[in-house]
């Protein structure tokens, strides 16, 4: 066990949440709201730009850490380490952690920043880094690992598979370093298949196709959804992964 715990947590969400009838009115979009509901659980979503809302993940993630660090009752000047875990992030460079903590601290500081974009997995990647580097490091006490996402800026118009499944939001972890407590940080497992990179995501923007009229034109922008994902994928992994967590942590399941 590392000496690690969560001592504040905070999350933002922007504007009134939508429901899949209003959805389909203000993204001038249709599909099955029945078995979106009955299939994936999804009733009700946060959409900044649906709700004339200029906001975006710089602003999602700086909101949740600072309600985190308000739980945690700290300073902010106690954090040492920001981790922004997204892939959508407020723009290719600089890192959205280095908004993020110039925004909370205000100016130079003896604290650390970077970014973690992996998908789906970023935020646990980047809790599970987090807690490594305060256990080898004693010189920070507290660090702030900020989840965010910001995918509805990235759906085309009419892109009825986008607004249906991404929303806006954050969330926000204070970890801080304990002495001879019971809490703390057991382990982690990870699990990587990057021969699947090319199902859902954003293509253009970086330095494989940078964004070109042409690219607009033929609209290859934004999110894209190239191949449908395996229909066994979740029901396939988890169970594999816990079990390989709890072999790895010697616990019973």
């Amino acid at each position: 066990m590392l000496p690690i715990k969560i001592v504040g947590t905070g999350v933002y969400v922007p504007g009134k949440p939508i429901d899949n009838i209003e959805l389909k009115q203000l993204a001038n979009i249709e599909f099955d709201h029945e078995k979106t509901e009955a299939k994936l659980g999804i009733y009700k979503r946060h959409i900044a730009h649906l709700r004339g809302i200029n906001e975006t993940t710089a602003d999602f993630a700086t909101k949740a850490a600072e309600n985190a660090i308000a739980d945690a009752g700290v300073s902010p000047s106690d954090i040492g380490l920001f981790i922004v875990a997204t892939d959508t992030p407020e723009f290719i460079t600089p890192a959205t952690s280095i908004l993020v903590q110039g925004r909370i601290q205000k100016g130079e500081t003896w604290s650390s920043t970077f970014d973690v974009s992996a998908s789906c997995a970023s935020f646990a990647i980047a809790f599970d880094n987090a807690v490594r580097i305060m256990a080898t490091d004693e010189s920070i006490e507290y660090a702030v690992v900020i989840g965010v996402y910001n995918m509805p800026a990235f759906i085309r118009p009419g892109d009825a598979f986008g607004y249906t499944i991404f929303a806006d939001g954050a969330g926000a972890f204070v970890l801080k370093r304990v002495n001879n407590e019971q809490s703390g940080y057991i382990t982690g497992q990870l699990l990587t298949d990057g021969t699947q990179w090319d199902y859902v995501g954003i293509y253009a923007g970086g330095s494989r196709n940078p964004i070109t009229s042409k690219v607009i034109e033929e609209e290859k922008w934004g999110l894209l959804n190239l191949q449908r994902l395996p229909g066994d994928r979740n029901v396939r992994l988890w169970p594999m992964v816990v079990d390989k967590l709890v072999s790895k942590a010697n616990c019973s399941r």
